[in-house]
């Protein structure tokens, strides 16, 4: 399901922009930009609303996982070909490719993986019990993980702070990373790195409490 969503949304926004006359570099952009959003909605809203209501596999830890890998991969084939060539020269089999460098769409890539691995390590936790109470409350906390920091960042007029929050939501991390002033190139800074990295480590306690709440899970019947 989600290679069908991946592929309309594809059609409707880079591949749509040939279609609407002489599409700029500029408006290829804004196509590749609306494509990552779309990519990063799958990743923190569409996937775990999916699994979480569905029945439990056999051992939800690891189908978690293994969704987690997929996911993950997915993106991967999604950002890369939007990728600039060390040195500036741009692969342009296609008028959509070519739009940041290497280190910007290595950023973006570490980042949906991360959030990959924390939604999915959430994934794990809500499949793993027996409630469907519990189901909601895990989904409850994938809608936060996507809504906290950019509330956060709309209550502040300062810039530098709003740029800081985006970089903390699965669905906005993708837009500030590849956000840049007029006419310069997108980078990635020790900030941006930090926050690419920061949803991966904080997946591994949650991956541990996953398995913990499937062993209790497993010892209880359904009811």
């Amino acid at each position: 399901m989600l290679s069908i969503y991946l592929l309309l949304a594809s059609v409707l926004t880079v591949f749509a922009a040939p279609a609407l006359g002489s599409p700029s570099e500029a408006a290829f952009r804004r196509s590749a930009g609306m494509l990552l959003l779309l990519l990063s909605f799958a990743v923190a809203a569409l996937w775990p609303m999916l699994r979480l209501s569905q029945a439990s596999p056999r051992n939800p830890v690891v189908a978690a996982a293994a969704d987690t890998a997929i996911v993950a991969l997915m993106a991967q084939a999604v950002i890369w070909p939007l990728t600039l060539l060390p040195g500036g020269a741009v692969i342009r089999p296609a008028p959509w490719l070519g739009l940041w460098p290497w280190a910007v769409s290595a950023g973006i890539g570490l980042a949906l993986a991360s959030w990959a691995s924390l939604v999915g390590a959430i994934v794990a936790c809500g499949t793993g019990g027996r409630s469907g109470w519990g189901r909601a409350g895990w989904m409850l906390a994938c809608v936060i993980l996507a809504s906290a920091a950019p509330s956060a960042g709309s209550v502040t007029v300062d810039p530098e702070s709003i740029e800081f929050w985006l970089l903390y939501s699965p669905m906005t991390v993708t837009g500030a990373l590849i956000t840049a002033p007029s006419g310069l190139t997108p980078n990635m800074t020790p900030a941006d790195w930090i926050a690419a990295i920061g949803p991966g480590v904080m997946s591994i306690p949650v991956w541990f409490l996953a398995r913990r709440i499937t062993r209790r899970g497993a010892c209880r019947p359904w009811g």
